[in-house]
């Protein structure tokens, strides 16, 4: 991270309790979705479903070891703390868990099931710009860092909705 990113990320609103600030930020947030979504009305969302149910489920190929392996080769070495191990790790070792991630993600592709251990993340709040009020908690915008197979399956998903 450059130096802004930096104290972009580190800034938080002066807080006696970290507890009581993470929900503080979890009821702010939830509550600017809950406003989002009430902006939208049922004719708007009929839209969105018509417009994205150009593919369906059947559409998916089982991903083969070799495409599996170069999605994670072509994807950041980025780790979260949901990451079971460093993602720098997983990569060192691929040829030991290719056959597994592999089996993970075609078993997600042919279900249409996302697993629920990858809807999982953890979010942190981000101030929008250096200089904004801190104690302002709509100065901040919510990053949701998920897990690398997290991202590696949604990426299997992307490619094969992009190839089409």
């Amino acid at each position: 991270m450059t130096g802004d990113k930096k104290v972009l990320a580190s800034t938080l609103p002066r807080h006696d309790d970290a507890s009581k600030l993470a929900d503080q930020f979890s009821d702010f947030f939830e509550q600017k979705v809950l406003r989002i979504r009430e902006r939208f009305t049922e004719s708007d969302a009929s839209v969105v479903e018509s417009e994205t149910n150009s593919h369906s489920l059947s559409d998916f190929e089982p991903m083969t070891e070799e495409s599996v392996r170069e999605l994670v080769q072509s994807m950041k070495t980025k780790s979260c703390d949901l990451d079971p191990i460093p993602t720098s790790l997983l990569k060192l070792c691929l040829d030991d868990v290719i056959l597994s991630l592999t089996c993970l993600i075609n078993q997600s592709l042919t279900s249409g099931e996302f697993p629920t251990v990858f809807k999982q993340a953890i979010l942190r709040p981000l101030l929008k710009k250096a200089g904004l009020d801190i104690n302002d908690l709509s100065n901040y915008r919510p990053v949701s860092n998920i897990s690398f197979a997290s991202k590696l399956c949604e990426k299997a998903v992307f490619t094969q909705l992009n190839n089409t």
